[in-house]
C-alpha cells in the first residue's frame, strides 16, 4: 500500500468504543487489501485481538496497523493514536472512492474488551501479592 506519510486512517475506536455500525470511504485498494478513510476495526495490538466484521459485505480477513504513530497516555505504555489501518477483504469488488458499509461483530468485540479488562485487573492483583510478601 503507497499512502502518503501524513494520511492516516481515523481510528474511530478511540472515540467510540461501543459504536458497532457506520459508513466509511475507500481510499486505496491493492488487491485484498483495503484502507479505508475510517475505521471502528481495531487492528490486533496491545494484547488484544483484532476485531471482525464487514466493510461493504465483505469479510475482514485481517487488520494490520501500518505508519503508527503512539503517544505516551498516563502512566501506562505508549498506545497507538494514529496509523494506516489495512483491512483484507478476499473477494471483494471495491474500488477507490466506494462509501461502503462498516458492521462491527459486537459481541466479539465486548468479549475481548472485557477479557482484556480482566488481564489488567489479574496483573495488579498479583503483582500487588506478590510486591507484599
Amino acid at each position: 500500500m503507497t499512502t502518503s506519510s501524513d494520511d492516516h486512517t481515523e481510528l474511530l475506536y478511540n472515540h467510540d468504543p461501543y459504536m458497532a455500525e457506520t459508513t466509511a470511504t475507500v481510499t486505496e485498494v491493492s488487491g485484498e487489501d483495503v484502507i479505508l478513510d475510517r475505521t471502528l476495526f481495531y487492528p490486533e495490538g496491545g494484547g488484544q485481538a483484532a476485531d471482525t466484521g464487514r466493510v461493504g459485505g465483505h469479510q475482514v480477513a485481517r487488520l494490520r496497523r501500518e505508519r503508527t504513530r503512539l503517544e505516551q497516555v498516563g502512566t501506562g505504555a505508549p498506545v497507538p493514536v494514529a496509523a494506516v489501518v489495512v483491512h483484507t477483504l478476499p473477494g471483494h469488488d471495491l474500488a477507490t472512492g466506494d462509501v461502503v458499509d462498516l458492521e462491527l461483530d459486537w459481541q466479539r468485540r465486548y468479549d475481548n474488551m472485557k477479557t482484556h479488562t480482566l488481564a489488567h485487573l489479574l496483573y495488579i492483583a498479583v503483582s500487588e501479592h506478590l510486591h507484599h510478601r
